[in-house]
């Protein structure tokens, strides 16, 4: 069976010249379908530099990105943006307005992606919370770390993302 996201020798480096940093160096993996593949490093180790890579937010120096057996390495921003809706990475520390509160960022995400509108969303956003015990109302900041991570993964998971 074919993967669904296939890494092929993937490079990625930083810097011009002599000055020239190899962040990333020949990785190589795949995922099926109904697979999680979570990065465990040491920071600068390249882990955030390897998932901007696979979403071509920077550049690849060499290797191979394939979606669904689909090229990504040299697509442009707006062949990669519908892309972008079916692939997501969960950084480790997400950047999050500790002032917008939990109800009201998971609002934004269903907005921006077109998802649940109207009278629909704010069940679906009460529904959501529910399952991950966050109360609409609470303020990012007054989140626990873990509690973020689960919140972040909500919203990926609400976007009804296979990756």
């Amino acid at each position: 069976m074919k993967p669904m996201l296939k890494i092929d020798k993937l490079a990625v480096e930083f810097g011009r010249g002599a000055q020239r940093v190899q962040a990333v160096r020949g990785v190589s993996f795949d995922i099926a379908h109904g697979e999680t593949l979570g990065l465990v490093g040491e920071s600068g180790s390249g882990k955030s530099s390897l998932g901007r890579a696979v979403l071509q937010l920077i550049p690849v120096a060499h290797g191979s990105v394939q979606l669904e057996g689909r090229e990504l390495v040299g697509l442009s921003a707006s062949q990669m943006r519908p892309l972008r809706r079916e692939v997501q990475m969960v950084f480790q520390d997400p950047s999050l307005n500790p002032r917008q509160r939990a109800g009201d960022m998971l609002d934004e995400v269903l907005s921006t992606h077109s998802l649940h509108q109207g009278a629909s969303r704010g069940p679906r956003i009460a529904q959501l919370l529910q399952l991950v015990r966050v109360d609409q109302c609470v303020p990012v900041r007054a989140m626990l770390v873990g509690n973020v991570h689960v919140f972040v993964c909500v919203q990926v998971r609400e976007r009804e993302k296979e990756i």
